[in-house]
């Protein structure tokens, strides 16, 4: 594999699109962008000229609001009290650059576009947008008018307020930003000419490639790999210059930039990929493809165009939602000038929620599973996306934190860095160990646990993807109706208080609704109706016993027993230890009490002040929590959701568990390692 990554590696360097549009164009479009706007805020401003005109019934907040301005900024403005014809002459031989019209609702005149004309036009917004709050002062507080009316219009405390967390804004660094996430997005330049490289009907190298006695999964694996890292390091590489070379003060936090360049990158390479797998386009046709998808999610988030962002989020935000490029300049945005992690972390999840589906199914791009699947795996990340955003901005209307995080008494999304980290971690191990088990069973299916049930199971020949046909209009709209359903889900628990009897009457209105898309009637949809549920007859019953354990153990007392004796034991174990000594016990506990809520109720009053006493940070404590019921939500046979889904698709549960024990014990193993290093470095807040 290494020898394949190195080979893949040096034949990308050699190929002039693979080098000059990912790395050398935005480097050299970094570089014309310093040159014109880098010294633009050091340029001496002359005193913007303006008239003021007094009309028959003249505003006094807006003229003690001017006269404010001018105060707290004597070299801002200089306004002439003029009348209206004196004015429009000196406006149309440019001795002024305004005409401010003082009336009941002020207005502004210019007949130009340049920095003056902004500034005036930016002074009446100011008041517009304070107007408000000013009418509520004289309402309330009528003797405090003039003392709001003062700090309002000191400029100087407008650029403290928006200087938040201590950091400047520059009015430029937004080109920059969009222009790093240009770069993220022509990574699809390597992507394609990868996918390309490994068809056989397109290229003459494919072709020699795909005879060679290597196994095609490598060849695949180790073109993703290689177009991935130089994808990446390509993006580091324009960091490192717009930082080193141009001396741009980000500011930021660099781990954090590192992040969220990372997933821009993993997607620019996938849009290739994909594009590069549609077989029936020609290669100028898909180099066309990759070009209008990237300039145009680029230009939407402003790089050729400043207020261009700001317009799409004004008129149609739900683009900025699922805009790669929109999304990474809005994170570094938000570690470099508004300080907001909240919103920085809602950006990388909706990238990954963008990016998972097309890393899933990395034998997609080749054609083995087909372009047309893949578009379907895509549709489903933007949907996540667009649930991932709903759902967060939900939460943040209705300031509802995670109920782990909330009942140990940290703040929400807090640690969520490093869990990024663990996220990555367990990513990798795996897709690792299912590549080589998928692998094995390739060459020996009889090792398979479900190789003789297989012979004879009914999803045998169902699984053949040719099967369902083209995507016409009406899968299409079958999937935006189930799509539909989960959003309204989404917000029926969390706006409506919705509970499993209101959630199961939106899944069988779904039934209904999707057979009837489907072309069948009444009663061939109440037929495949009643087959599923004998089907999911064997599920109900363990799922029904499950419950029933639990519900026992809890009226019984027996969990608060078995926890506190687990609690108590910690008190032996050694310091670097008491981590993976959490993970165990949170472990055992899963056994009792399945259900995730249930458990954090029950185990972290007792766990958060316990570790506050050992010395072990709350953070690595609901870390363990997380793995222990994470973990073996894939291995208890008190699960409901893994015995429904192994039933479902007829997997007894022995055959299952000799598949997955073995990587069971090494996402323990895995995530005691992550925890002895979350205990190493004080993992905070607390």
């Amino acid at each position: 594999m290494l020898h394949l990554i190195k080979y893949n590696l040096l034949v990308k360097l050699r190929n002039f699109n693979m080098t000059f549009w990912p790395l050398v164009f935005p480097l050299i479009l970094g570089t014309f962008f310093f040159f014109a706007f880098g010294n633009l805020n050091d340029a001496d401003f002359e005193t913007v000229q303006v008239a003021m005109v007094q009309e028959t019934s003249p505003n006094p907040l807006f003229s003690f609001y001017i006269d404010q301005v001018k105060k707290s900024n004597s070299d801002l403005l200089n306004i002439q009290e003029m009348d209206e014809s004196a004015a429009l002459t000196a406006l149309k031989n440019k001795e002024i650059s305004g005409i401010y019209y003082n009336e009941m609702t002020p207005s502004l005149t210019v007949n130009a576009h340049g920095i003056p004309e902004s500034i005036l036009q930016s002074v009446l917004e100011s008041y517009n947008n304070n107007l408000h709050t000013i009418q509520n002062i004289l309402k309330k507080h009528p003797s405090g008018i003039l003392e709001g009316l003062s700090q309002m219009a000191d400029t100087r405390d407008l650029v403290q307020e928006l200087s938040l967390g201590g950091k400047t804004i520059d009015g430029n660094s937004q080109f920059f930003y969009a222009l790093i996430a240009m770069a993220c997005l022509y990574g699809c330049f390597i992507g394609f000419g990868a996918a390309i490289t490994l068809q056989a009907n397109l290229t003459a190298l494919a072709a020699r490639r795909c005879v060679t006695p290597t196994h095609k999964l490598k060849l695949i694996l180790s073109e993703q790999i290689t177009s991935f890292l130089l994808g990446y390091t390509d993006v580091i590489i324009l960091l490192i210059y717009l930082r080193i070379i141009l001396k741009l003060d980000f500011q930021g936090q660099i781990g954090k930039m590192l992040i969220i360049s990372l997933f821009g990158s993993l997607i620019g390479v996938s849009v290739g990929l994909f594009v590069g797998s549609l077989g029936k386009l020609s290669e100028g046709i898909k180099v066309a493809v990759i070009l209008a998808i990237s300039m145009v999610c680029s230009f939407l988030a402003g790089l050729m165009n400043s207020n261009m962002k700001d317009l799409v989020e004004k008129h149609a935000p739900i683009i900025n939602r699922i805009n790669p490029a929109a999304l990474i300049s809005d994170a570094f945005y938000c570690i470099n000038v508004y300080d907001d992690p909240t919103r920085y972390y809602r950006n990388v999840l909706t990238l990954a929620a963008l990016l998972l589906p097309p890393l899933y199914m990395p034998n997609g791009y080749v054609g083995l599973v087909g372009a047309k699947f893949h578009l379907l795996l895509w549709l489903a990340g933007i949907g996540c996306a667009l649930l991932l955003c709903c759902l967060q901005k939900s939460l943040r209307r209705n300031e509802h934190p995670a109920k782990q995080a909330q009942i140990a008494g940290l703040p929400l999304y807090s640690g969520v860095g490093y869990r990024f980290i663990c996220f990555a971690v367990f990513y990798v191990i795996t897709n690792i160990y299912l590549i080589r088990y998928a692998l094995k069973i390739q060459k020996h299916p009889e090792l398979s646990p479900m190789y003789e049930l297989d012979k004879t199971s009914e999803f045998r020949d169902a699984a053949d993807l040719d099967s369902f046909g083209k995507l016409d209009a009406r899968k299409i709209l079958i999937m935006l109706v189930f799509f539909a359903s989960l959003i309204l889900i989404v917000y029926g628990g969390i706006k409506l208080d919705w509970d499993m009897s209101e959630t199961a009457s939106v899944f069988l209105a779904l039934a209904v609704i999707e057979g009837v898309l489907g072309g069948f009637g009444p009663s061939a949809i109440s037929k495949e109706f009643l087959e599923g549920c004998k089907k999911m007859l064997g599920a109900a019953f363990i799922i029904g016993m499950a419950q029933a354990i639990s519900s026992i153990m809890n009226a019984g007392h027996i969990t608060d027993t078995v926890v506190h004796a687990l609690a108590n034991g910690l008190n032996f174990v050694p310091t670097i230890l008491l981590g993976p000594a959490m993970l165990l016990a949170n472990t055992i506990i899963n056994v009792f009490l399945t259900s995730g809520s249930g458990q954090a109720a029950a185990v972290i009053p007792i766990l958060a002040p316990l570790a506050d006493l050992v010395g072990v940070t709350r953070q690595t404590a609901i870390l363990s929590f997380n793995f222990g019921d994470g973990f073996c939500n894939y291995v208890l046979p008190t699960s409901t959701a893994l015995m429904g889904i192994i039933s479902a698709v007829n997997i007894p549960y022995d055959r299952w568990m000799k598949f997955m024990w073995k990587l069971f014990l090494i996402w323990l193993a895995v995530g005691s390692v992550l925890l002895m290093i979350a205990q190493a470095i004080h993992l905070g807040p607390m």
